[in-house]
């Protein structure tokens, strides 16, 4: 009985990924590479102390990144819920 029950659940992680789940986390991930990644930081400091007056600059920059290698979002979801569930999206994909 055990080992059945085991099995179903093997089965049940390995079927294919219903719609509505699929086009949620493939939304996510179209999301997220459609928007590149960059920022720019750092600190300055300004004293003075017995050795007289003292300047540090650190400043760090990250260059802008598409994570999705630049790939078309749209055509990226499509690829991603067929890979899931086998059919086509039910929903397009919006971008805000």
């Amino acid at each position: 009985m055990a080992a059945a029950l085991g099995l179903l659940a093997v089965a049940a992680a390995c079927a294919p990924a219903s719609t509505e789940v699929a086009e949620r986390r493939c939304a996510e991930r179209a999301r997220a590479a459609a928007e590149p990644v960059s920022s720019i930081g750092g600190v300055a400091e300004l004293g003075y102390g017995s050795g007289g007056m003292h300047t540090d600059l650190d400043v760090s920059l990250t260059a802008g990144v598409n994570l999705g290698g630049g790939a078309d979002p749209y055509a990226a979801y499509d690829r991603c819920v067929r890979r899931a569930t086998g059919q086509g999206p039910a929903r397009p994909l919006v971008l805000e």
